[in-house]
């Protein structure tokens, strides 16, 4: 499989894993609004697992009736980011941030933006919008938990008695999220001149999920490309070289027949109707809202 974006690689526009979800709405009868046995809201770390881990199931209705494969939907509120889409320099960041401040009732800025600041009292957190969610803008790094960290009171008895209990999930883990050899920038010969006074500092090199030699496969077999050591992980990697969500889990769950639709913010969930906003122009989210009062009115036109 060739990388997504890649320059030998087929022409893919802007997405190749995911639908804007006003095609899910597209031709749809106004009588049969969607319908997913599991509808999943957000592809960072939880949602890309669960899509992988449901991704191919089927249903055993009973009586007689011949199991059927379990419809699933993913949901995101962001865009899909190819390599080459990211911002690549600070005048292009604005661009990209949403915000949140103490006390206010809605976000600022752009409504779908990658960055996603939340800012409390007490503490500032950025999460991401988009698919891939967390990972496309995170440093990578793969450490799994001291043993004395796992000791303390916080966590269950089962745990704090037996911590290497863990070992055989941080394998796994590090199979699907794709730890690549060689695992550390040291190991790779790519250890920049801080890494030096790091190390004098107590500091060691980390395994990341960055392909770090050339021929490297994400755990989906999606080719990456080597890292140029340019230190855009945090803001997006644009060269193919990040083993993010959008290269291995997804990637696997898309090829086991989960829809993924992307600009969709879910506000709230009624039963088994569910109410989204799109990112979309205005024009198209005022279509699919008059779509969904259609259904909600019993096929009525608005």
């Amino acid at each position: 499989m060739m990388s997504p974006g890649s320059a030998s690689g087929p022409k893919r526009g802007r997405a190749w894993l995911s639908r804007g979800v006003s095609e899910l709405f597209d031709g749809a009868a106004p009588s049969r609004p969607p319908h997913f046995d599991v509808l999943i809201v957000g592809s960072g770390y939880g949602g890309a697992i669960a899509a992988a881990m449901l991704a191919g199931s089927r249903f055993l209705p009973g009586n007689g009736q011949p199991p059927r494969k379990v419809r699933i939907g993913l949901l995101e509120r962001g865009d899909e980011y190819l390599p080459g889409s990211f911002p690549s320099e600070l005048s292009e960041l604005p661009g990209h941030v949403r915000f949140c401040l103490p006390g206010a009732t809605s976000a600022k800025g752009v409504r779908w933006g990658l960055f996603d600041v939340r800012v409390g009292a007490d503490v500032v957190t950025v999460v991401a919008n988009g698919l891939g969610g967390g990972s496309l803008i995170n440093a990578g790094v793969m450490l799994q938990p001291l043993d004395d960290v796992l000791a303390e009171s916080a966590w269950p008895s089962a745990i704090r008695s037996d911590p290497g209990a863990l070992g055989r999930f941080y394998n796994c883990a590090r199979d699907w999220l794709g730890v690549l050899k060689p695992t550390t920038v040291a190991a790779a010969g790519m250890a920049p001149p801080k890494l030096g006074v790091m190390k004098e500092l107590g500091g060691s090199p980390v395994p990341i999920t960055v392909a770090l030699e050339s021929g490297s496969r994400s755990s989906a077999g999606v080719t990456m490309n080597p890292c140029l050591g340019c230190g855009d992980c945090a803001t997006g990697c644009n060269h193919g070289a990040k083993e993010s969500l959008d290269v291995n889990l997804l990637v696997h769950a898309r090829r086991a027949g989960v829809e993924i639709y992307t600009g969709a913010t879910v506000l709230r969930l009624e039963g088994s109707v569910f109410q989204t906003v799109l990112s979309a122009d205005p024009d198209t989210a005022r279509n699919v809202l008059r779509t969904l009062a259609r259904w909600l009115r019993g096929g009525q036109p608005a």
